[in-house]
């Protein structure tokens, strides 16, 4: 790896980043950082030559997944950012990993050999797109609000999810209840399917929190879920085969 981007509007993040990377190999040449999408834009139409970009999410009141509609990055991108509600997006423009600010240095090292180890596997195009699919960004953490606050919910803190008529709301296994603002089908695009499930219209359940699972009429399921008040969850006949499949795995 010779030459990596940083896209970043904070200089001292930006300033941060420089001497990590030095740190890690002082030969890496560093270009940037650009500091709004227009200076992404304008990069990417014009040089091809890099091996890597470490990008910020948000630049001013823009992304830079606006840059990256228009010229999408030919080498991996390592995203960093405050929240992670933009994981989604970060898988879809070649995002190989996802770091929360302020940067740690063994994370970012850690993400640094990954890549030099496959680059060295393979350089073609193909097999990096290929990689990128497989190496999945599962969310962690959700911006969610309770009353007139807003709180940062961890994943592994959810019991189950429901989407109601006017809501989507997050259960802990305690019985608190958040609001989310994402809706049912993206949270089953975006939650680690090892540990989330959606087992009907209304719910994406954690296997962790799952306090009993009985058999019903018509080779139904009857699941009970830890901190969830709803006596009645049901997962239908074609479901249920699914359902038993990712319990065993």
């Amino acid at each position: 790896m010779k030459k990596i981007v940083i896209i970043e509007d904070e200089a001292l993040s930006a300033k941060r980043l420089i001497r990590l990377i030095n740190d890690y190999d002082g030969s890496i040449i560093i270009l940037g950082p650009f500091q709004t999408t227009d200076e992404v834009k304008n990069f990417l139409a014009s040089d091809h030559d890099y091996d890597l970009i470490i990008s910020d999410i948000r630049l001013g009141a823009y992304t830079v997944f606006e840059a990256f509609e228009l010229n999408m990055p030919t080498s991996f991108v390592i995203f960093t950012t405050t929240y992670d509600e933009y994981a989604m997006n970060a898988i879809k423009s070649n995002g190989i990993d996802y770091l929360l600010k302020p940067v740690n240095s063994k994370e970012l090292f850690n993400s640094l050999d990954k890549i030099n180890m496959l680059l060295h596997q393979d350089t073609t195009p193909t097999a990096l797109s290929v990689v990128a699919r497989d190496m999945q960004i599962w969310r962690s953490r959700f911006l969610v609000t309770k009353g007139d606050e807003l709180v940062s919910l961890k994943a592994d803190e959810i019991s189950c999810i429901y989407s109601g008529k006017r809501q989507v709301v997050a259960y802990k296994h305690d019985g608190e209840t958040y609001v989310m603002s994402d809706k049912l089908s993206d949270l089953e695009e975006t939650l680690n399917p090892d540990v989330f499930f959606r087992i009907n219209r209304q719910y994406i359940a954690n296997i962790n929190y799952l306090e009993k699972i009985s058999f019903f009429f018509s080779s139904k399921l009857h699941v009970k879920i830890k901190g969830c008040n709803d006596s009645n969850i049901l997962i239908s006949k074609d479901k249920a085969c699914k359902f038993k499949q990712w319990l065993s795995k």
